[in-house]
């Protein structure tokens, strides 16, 4: 995919640039206004390294203005809204086919989503791996994410770079990704933390 968007920038004669999916400051931001690219860096870790003071920027200003939290969401959906149509044209005909199996070939109506027990519906998942144990010592809740970050940032935080590679030393390690992936806590309120 990235290169066909590639190909197709080049034949316009619009420039593209790589940039790592996790980044939040745009190329545009360091590029001269004639179009240059001189300087662009042709490697995550060193645009990271450029761009850090403008990143830092941003969360402190997230943290001052204290928009850590998602606004209430304002437009709400039907409860059958896929399975009527929508209103939107061009959508797959299975989306509108009480039958088809959701997930899978279309998505769940809001009255779907809200009967839905959590737990059971993991559990019951096709793709789930029964043979994999749950991890006792993670649970998947934002309070309980935040006590690690807590934990991991006054007990071990000053040591990572020393023992993260220590297979010996778990909480050498912050062990967030999980709370982090699935947006359980937020990565401003962490940064900021920093």
């Amino acid at each position: 995919y990235v290169r066909s968007v590639e190909r197709a920038a080049r034949r316009a004669g619009v420039p593209v640039f790589r940039v790592d999916g996790s980044t939040t400051v745009p190329p545009a931001a360091y590029l001269r206004a004639d179009g240059d690219i001189a300087g662009v860096p042709n490697k995550a870790w060193r645009w990271e390294k450029k761009t850090d003071p403008k990143r830092r920027e941003q969360v402190r200003g997230v943290a001052r203005e204290g928009h850590f939290d998602a606004p209430e969401l304002a437009v709400r959906l039907r409860p059958g809204f896929f399975l009527d149509g929508g209103g939107v044209a061009g959508l797959p005909r299975d989306w509108s086919d009480p039958e088809a199996p959701c997930p899978g070939r279309r998505p769940w109506t809001v009255a779907e989503l809200c009967a839905i027990e959590p737990k059971a519906w993991v559990v019951d998942w096709p793709g789930i791996d029964a043979t994999v144990a749950p991890c006792a010592q993670t649970h998947g809740s934002a309070a309980a994410g935040e006590r690690r970050w807590a934990q991991f940032r006054d007990a071990h935080l000053q040591d990572y770079a020393k023992f993260r590679n220590d297979i010996v030393r778990p909480h050498a390690v912050s062990r967030m990704s999980c709370y982090l992936n699935v947006g359980a806590v937020s990565i401003f309120a962490v940064v900021a933390d920093l």
